[in-house]
């Protein structure tokens, strides 16, 4: 998405990968929220309060997507001039 925006390969670079995490981390953290991942697979939840604690957050993380998704559309509607 950021090649339509700048041509700073360093920029596009940086941009998939902090997008990569981001999307991976919600996806694992939100869709299975009681099911421990990599070095925790396969252990005890430790502190099972946590779980419930972290449901705070979702409008946070809604809103953050809301943002991001909004941006990308706003972005893409206007001229713009980059690597495509």
């Amino acid at each position: 998405m950021l090649a339509n925006f700048t041509g700073n390969y360093l920029f596009i670079a940086l941009g998939a990968l902090g997008f990569t995490v981001g999307t991976i981390e919600t996806y694992k953290t939100f869709f299975f929220p009681s099911k421990p991942r990599g070095k925790f697979a396969g252990k005890e939840i430790r502190y099972p309060e946590m779980l419930k604690k972290r449901q705070h957050f979702v409008p946070v993380f809604a809103g953050i997507w809301i943002i991001v998704i909004t941006m990308i559309v706003v972005a893409f509607t206007r001229p713009h001039n980059g690597l495509l």
